[in-house]
């Protein structure tokens, strides 16, 4: 099991730096060996991913959850 993130970021190391900085903010923690985390752009198809990259999450991904930035919601993984 993993989280996987998609953001509006620069690059996938952005989006990783804000999803952690998100987590620190509000003191939640999860374990980084799990976190996954893209930049993304919903305007381009398959969301401005490579083909591999959207493969792989589509593959793996169970759950999905939309969260705006506005809503507090607090997982364990």
């Amino acid at each position: 099991r993993k989280v996987i993130c998609l953001s509006r970021a620069l690059s996938h190391a952005d989006s990783l730096q804000r999803v952690k900085d998100s987590l620190k903010l509000r003191k939640l923690t999860v374990n980084e060996s799990k976190l996954e985390s893209y930049a993304t752009n919903y305007n381009i198809e398959l969301l401005g991913l490579s083909k591999e990259e959207y493969d792989s999450i589509r593959d793996e991904a169970t759950i999905v959850i939309h969260v705006c930035s506005k809503v507090p919601l607090s997982f364990r993984f």
